[in-house]
C-alpha cells in the first residue's frame, strides 16, 4: 500500500469540535488554517491502494466531522528521504545510497538546500530519476484530482438542480 499524499481546501475555517471530530476519525490528517482564517486546508498522508480512494475516504471523514472540502490537489514537492523511500517502496537506506552514489546508480538529483540536516528533495527531480533508471512506471495524478474536483463541485451543486438522477445517469452510462 502507497502513501498517498494531497491537499483538500476546505469551503470554511473549521470551528475546534470539527478539528475533534476529524482527529477522533483521521489521524493521518493536519488541519492549517490561514491568517485571519481566511482559508483552511487539509493536508493528507493516507495509505491507500490508490489516490482515488485515499482522497475519497478523506473527503468522507471531513463530511462526518462537519467539514466540506471544495477542492483537492497534489501536496508540497520538496520531500525526506524517508518518503522517498516510501513513494519508491524501498528502505531509506537504499536511497541514501542512491543519492551519496554508493550503489552506482549516478545522477540522483541533487538536494534541496533546507535548514534542519535532514535531506529533502524535490519529488518532482527524484520522479523522472526514478522512471529514467529504476523503470518506474509514471503514473499521471492529474485525471484523479480533476475528476474528485468535478465531483465536489457537483456535489455542491446537487441541492440546487432538479433531475439530478438524469445528470448522473452521464457518468455511469458514459459515452456512446
Amino acid at each position: 500500500m502507497m502513501m498517498r499524499q494531497f491537499v483538500l481546501r476546505l469551503a470554511q475555517p473549521p470551528v475546534d469540535a470539527q478539528v475533534g471530530r476529524l482527529f477522533a476519525g483521521a489521524q493521518d490528517v493536519c488541519v492549517e488554517v490561514g491568517a485571519f482564517r481566511r482559508w483552511a486546508a487539509v493536508l493528507t498522508d493516507r495509505g491507500s491502494p490508490t489516490l482515488a480512494s485515499a482522497v475519497t475516504s478523506t473527503v468522507r471523514d471531513l463530511d462526518a466531522a462537519g467539514l466540506v472540502a471544495i477542492d483537492v490537489g497534489p501536496d508540497e514537492d520538496i520531500v525526506p528521504v524517508p518518503l522517498i523511500a516510501e513513494r519508491l517502496g524501498c528502505h531509506p537506506r537504499r536511497v541514501r545510497r542512491w543519492a551519496s552514489g554508493e550503489s552506482g546508480r549516478c545522477g540522483f538529483p541533487t538536494p534541496v538546500d533546507l535548514p534542519g540536516g535532514m535531506a529533502h528533495y524535490r519529488w518532482s527531480e527524484v520522479e523522472p530519476w526514478a522512471i529514467a533508471r529504476l523503470g518506474l512506471a509514471r503514473v499521471d495524478l492529474m485525471p484523479v484530482f480533476v475528476a474528485v474536483n468535478l465531483s465536489l463541485r457537483l456535489r455542491m451543486l446537487v441541492p440546487g438542480v432538479d433531475g439530478m438522477q438524469t445528470v448522473m445517469s452521464l457518468i455511469s452510462d458514459g459515452p456512446p
